[in-house]
């Protein structure tokens, strides 16, 4: 019986931790995708060089 309520711990422990860090990721990798985005679009639509962007932040 106390071999079941450890694992029991340790599985509710894991999927706590789960749902903490997966927005966390989620939402830097959505932060990466759009910085991606609009510097592809500054330099392919509007002709920017890469060097005159200084920076691109997704809020």
């Amino acid at each position: 019986m106390r071999r079941t309520k450890k694992i029991i711990k340790i599985t509710l422990l894991a999927i706590l931790a789960g749902l903490v860090i997966v927005p966390l990721v989620s939402i830097q990798a959505n932060k990466y995708i759009y910085e991606n985005r609009v510097t592809t679009y500054l330099i392919e639509e509007k002709g920017f060089e890469k060097e005159d962007i200084e920076s691109v932040e997704g809020k």
